[in-house]
């Protein structure tokens, strides 16, 4: 995924993989929204490509066994020292 992608394509491109991954563990819609404890509505709204809130995002990474997948975003920045010129 790349910056320059639109949000409305960012969540296609969620909705397509996170779909791909439940099809691939061969679990329904509502088994998965109950071993995540989302709504059915949930994964059918991130499956067609609609915003979800972010904790229910990683319910739904954690159940699918992708938590460990988002690393680069919540890694620890360095911190910059800033000097005086």
């Amino acid at each position: 995924m790349t910056n320059d992608l639109s949000d409305e394509a960012l969540l296609r491109q969620l909705g397509e993989r996170l779909l791909q991954y439940r099809l691939n563990r061969n679990i329904t819609q509502a088994a998965l929204a109950k071993e995540a404890g989302v709504s059915a509505r949930t994964i059918n709204r991130v499956e067609r490509w609609h915003s979800i809130q972010v904790s229910n995002f990683i319910r739904l990474l954690r159940s699918l066994g992708l938590l460990g997948h988002i690393d680069a975003p919540c890694a620890r920045a360095s911190v910059k020292s800033h000097t005086a010129d």
